[in-house]
């Protein structure tokens, strides 16, 4: 059942007759309600006040980028190896992992599109990996795994770029990039009947061209 006029009309004349809601709607005219609804009582109970303060290190920054999984683990490690090296700052090169992290995803993704080539491109795991097949978010394990397999560096070792510090200007053509490769390695499989030596060989020269792209945007790393 809508609304009547004379119901409207009702609501109206209540909102103009109350001071407070008037008062409240020339708040909210120019200031966000954050800043209009804490409590004072409250801010000033709590105390700043510490007894322990950390060194003074200088701050990391993940910039327009999604590696704050990548950047907690290399801060983690920052005090064990400040105290070993006696070094008053350091920083681990978060450019370096997040290389080895989207090569590593690119390579998975091509497994994966090679492994489920028998399915549907509408079926739903292969349809949610084509989705987003590269990105930047991730967790403790993926992060611990990539540091096993390819160790660490300092930052003035490998500096962060342009793009490492912006990275939707990398993962927008990597995503291009492995969409094609799916489709090719999936026609490849289906279609045309190719050798699992073929397809591999294939695969190989993608992750050869997805290793290019990466050095160009994010730096060669150090051996």
């Amino acid at each position: 059942m809508s609304l009547s006029i004379e119901s409207i009309d009702k609501m109206r004349s209540s909102f103009l007759s109350d001071p407070q809601a008037k008062v409240a709607q020339n708040a909210l005219a120019g200031n966000m309600i954050t800043k209009l609804i804490p409590d004072a009582d409250v801010i000033n109970s709590v105390k700043h006040t510490m007894g322990v303060k950390l060194d003074k290190w200088e701050v990391t920054n993940q910039k327009a980028s999604g590696r704050c999984w990548l950047f907690a683990l290399l801060n983690l490690l920052r005090p064990t190896t400040m105290n070993k090296l006696n070094v008053k700052s350091f920083e681990f090169s978060q450019a370096h992992i997040h290389f080895w992290d989207k090569f590593e995803r690119s390579n998975y993704f091509l497994e994966s599109m090679m492994d489920l080539a028998d399915r549907d491109a509408d079926d739903r795991t292969v349809a949610y990996m084509l989705h987003d097949p590269i990105g930047d978010g991730g967790q403790w394990n993926m992060a611990t795994n990539l540091v096993r397999k390819h160790g660490l560096v300092p930052k003035s070792v490998y500096p962060e770029t342009f793009t490492s510090e912006k990275s939707i200007m990398l993962n927008g053509p990597l995503r291009k990039m492995l969409r094609t490769y799916a489709v090719e390695l999936r026609r490849m499989i289906n279609d045309k009947g190719a050798s699992n030596d073929a397809v591999r060989r294939q695969k190989e020269e993608y992750m050869a061209n997805i290793y290019r792209v990466l050095c160009l945007h994010l730096g060669t790393p150090p051996q």
